[in-house]
């Protein structure tokens, strides 16, 4: 055998081992987007069920006395812990507002809510003073859970009964979705860890919370794998079912899988990219 022959057969065995890889990959990432998808359905249900139930609780611990800052943040504690769901919830931020939508305060370290209309950047959430659970997407910039780039949030607001079961305020609460996203792949990545001889190395995931085709990712995903997701148009193959391929991104291949998230917003998506390791 020449020696051209020879190195072209290793070529071969080369390119055919890197494609079984990325094979392996793109298999993987299908259940991995599935598992996450079903992830974020529980997670916006624990919202579902326990902001009406945190709200209710709420009117009950602010009563009829003027509503300070400092209550109202001792409020928004003890309500939270009077609610499995919301112990459980993945929320960024949970906020108790007036009726007219101007924050006493919030939850965060740092509350930059206190005094702000959040009805200003969710207006949707209005709705809320008509007795409903609201939900919708809008930007504000207090909201933001990570300080890396464009961000949204998902939030939802319930009214805050008073003693004659009017409302007297909205409690509000959201997640931004690069905060989201982050919070997905870290327990993709815990599962990972968990799945024993499967998983003799831990491959490269990334996640992303897709909107519109805009692809939410966490502070340390690079750009350009972001921008590879966004290309390959998946807001709308989605929509027929779960999408599943392969992307090759700075001359390493992922296998790329997306699922609908439809509970979070009708153009949603949960995306996920794997490569071997």
């Amino acid at each position: 055998m020449s020696p051209r022959v020879w190195w072209l057969l290793v070529l071969a065995a080369v390119a055919v081992g890197c494609t079984d890889r990325v094979k392996v990959s793109e298999e993987r990432a299908v259940a991995h987007a599935a598992a996450l998808a079903a992830l974020v359905d529980k997670d916006i249900e624990e919202i579902r069920r326990g902001l009406p139930a945190g709200a209710k609780k709420l009117g009950e611990i602010l009563g009829t006395e003027e509503v300070t800052p400092g209550k109202a943040r001792t409020a928004l504690r003890k309500a939270r812990e009077a609610v499995i769901d919301l112990q459980l919830a993945k929320s960024t931020f949970f906020a108790v507002t007036d009726l007219q939508g101007v924050a006493y305060a919030s939850d965060l370290e740092t509350d930059g809510f206190s005094g702000k209309n959040i009805l200003d950047a969710y207006k949707l959430l209005a709705r809320a003073k008509e007795g409903g659970y609201v939900e919708t997407i809008g930007q504000m910039e207090e909201a933001r859970g990570l300080r890396k780039g464009e961000d949204l949030q998902w939030v939802a607001a319930a009214p805050v009964p008073g003693a004659q079961g009017k409302p007297i305020g909205l409690y509000v609460t959201g997640w931004s979705f690069r905060r989201f996203a982050q919070h997905l792949e870290e327990q993709l990545k815990t599962d990972l860890r968990n799945a024993g001889p499967k998983e003799e190395k831990t491959p490269l995931v990334y996640v992303f919370v897709l909107h519109e085709g805009k692809a939410y990712g966490t502070p340390i995903v690079p750009d350009v794998n972001a921008q590879a997701v966004e290309g390959l148009g998946l807001a709308a193959k989605v929509q027929g079912g779960p999408f599943r391929g392969r992307v090759e991104i700075t001359n390493r291949g992922y296998g790329v899988a997306a699922q609908a998230v439809k509970k979070l917003c009708e153009s949603c998506a949960v995306v996920v990219l794997r490569s071997e390791v």
